[in-house]
């Protein structure tokens, strides 16, 4: 059994056409199914007859097993089933390889949703093109030659970048009327990421390009602003004589580019708004408004993240007074004492992302009581070789600094930072107490803050 999905309204001239088609197999021996499709057009009588020239265009689908008396998506692209004004059917007809009796498939039937009658021969597309042609819509960042698709790992460029936006006509039709650039809503389930990259209006350009014998003509850069639904203004709003002086009609074949700049705000993973090309017809009482064309997006995405573990204590163990007063004391946590003790919970970063990562780790005590000359806390340091240490009670302490992390392989090492790991008796923690130092008789606790940055390498 075919199904349609969706559809739009009508369809623009050279528009190639996304069929949301789908499909239900009830024959457990099928194994794949084959459609071919059939343009005909309405003629003046207001019968549908073949299209001159027409080819019929086929799809092939291997069916799974699973699928089987579940509606499947079988989306088909088709291209020249719009080539000019007027009504369409598409009828599509075919069949499963399972045979029959007469060594015959399961012919593809269909219901009528209106009439809930069914058409036991395929399936009717019927559809309208109307007389303005489709254009695409091309968004690239920065130098990029390509589109950034969902299928992108690399990692969102960082601060102003340009963005270059070309619609190119699919249909060599002219443009009687005014055409405007606004901004698609978010893409659906990335929209928290189209918050990453901003565009800036301000200096925003757009021109005009066509074809005249052997002479291009462009026209100069003209400042424009993007169109706002909620805010609309007929001043952004462009006819032809906006762009060439005396022209009243957009010439067959026009291009438009946009240029403007876009602020990506740190963040690694982003994406941007699609453009959009509108166009208001002049004299034209069945369409206001048409959308012509919505650019690509381009996506950044970085999966992962960068992980912190640290240790849950540090145990300095417990000392004599009289012990501490004879001679200057190098206290080492358990960690360092006991480094191959099952419960050992380790200081380490991990990139999990599928890019390079630059980290920095700094520590800094915190503690709510008054630090002496009497609390064992005032001596806690943090060594970075045997011989310079600095206090924790000093402020922030620098651990690790812009250290470079590679992008996750399983079989490597260098995705992460395993600190703990090299911490010993010259470097890492330590609890430095001069001789003839008084400690009064206590439990003495605080916690340590840890501030992991990481940033894109």
């Amino acid at each position: 059994m075919l199904g349609l999905g969706k559809i739009k309204p009508y369809y623009l001239l050279g528009e190639k056409i996304n069929l949301p088609l789908n499909y239900m197999e009830g024959d457990g021996d099928a194994t794949q199914i084959n459609l071919t499709g059939h343009l005909t057009s309405k003629d003046s009588t207001g019968k549908y007859v073949d299209y001159p020239g027409a080819v019929d265009q086929k799809i092939n689908h291997t069916l799974d097993k699973k699928e089987l008396n579940t509606q499947v998506d079988l989306p088909w692209q088709l291209d020249n089933i719009t080539p000019k004004e007027g009504s369409y059917d598409f009828f599509i007809s075919g069949s499963d390889d399972a045979k029959d009796s007469n060594n015959q498939g399961n012919v593809a039937q269909s219901v009528d949703k209106t009439t809930n009658k069914v058409n036991e021969k395929g399936l009717d597309f019927k559809y309208q093109v109307i007389p303005f042609p489709a254009y695409e819509g091309k968004q690239l960042i920065g130098k990029s030659t390509t589109p950034y698709d969902k299928s992108n790992k690399e990692h969102a460029p960082q601060g102003v970048q340009d963005v270059t936006t070309t619609f190119v006509p699919d249909a060599n039709q002219e443009l009687d009327g005014k055409i405007y650039i606004s901004q698609a809503d978010l893409d659906a389930g990335n929209g928290d990421l189209s918050a990453n990259a901003s565009t800036i209006s301000q200096g925003a350009t757009i021109t005009a390009t066509y074809k005249d014998g052997n002479r291009t003509i462009t026209s100069g850069p003209k400042t424009f602003e993007f169109y706002d639904a909620l805010d609309s203004n007929s001043q952004k709003e462009y006819s032809a004589a906006d762009f060439w002086k005396g022209k009243t009609v957009f010439p067959a074949g026009t291009t438009f580019t946009i240029k403007y700049k876009i602020n990506f705000h740190g963040s690694i993973s982003a994406v941007t708004k699609a453009d959009e090309l509108h166009f208001k017809p002049n004299n034209n009482n069945d369409y206001h408004d048409v959308t012509l064309s919505t650019s690509n997006r381009n996506y950044f995405n970085v999966t992962g993240s960068v992980i912190l573990s640290t240790p849950d204590v540090l145990d300095f163990g417990t000392h004599k007074n009289y012990e501490i007063l004879k001679q200057d004391n190098n206290l080492y946590p358990d960690i360092i004492k006991n480094p191959y003790k099952r419960d050992r919970s380790p200081l380490r970063i991990i990139n999990t992302s599928n890019v390079d990562r630059k980290v920095s780790l700094d520590v800094n005590l915190k503690y709510n009581g008054v630090i002496n000359s009497n609390n064992p806390l005032d001596y806690l340091y943090y060594y970075t070789n045997g011989t310079s240490g600095q206090p924790l009670i000093a402020g922030d302490i620098s651990i690790v600094n812009g250290k470079t992390l590679k992008k996750y392989q399983p079989n490597s090492q260098a995705y992460y930072d395993d600190i703990s790991k090299t911490w010993n008796t010259s470097i890492g923690p330590r609890m430095k107490i001069p001789k003839n130092t008084y400690i009064k008789a206590d439990k003495y606790n605080a916690k340590l803050e840890w501030t992991l940055t990481d940033s894109i390498n």
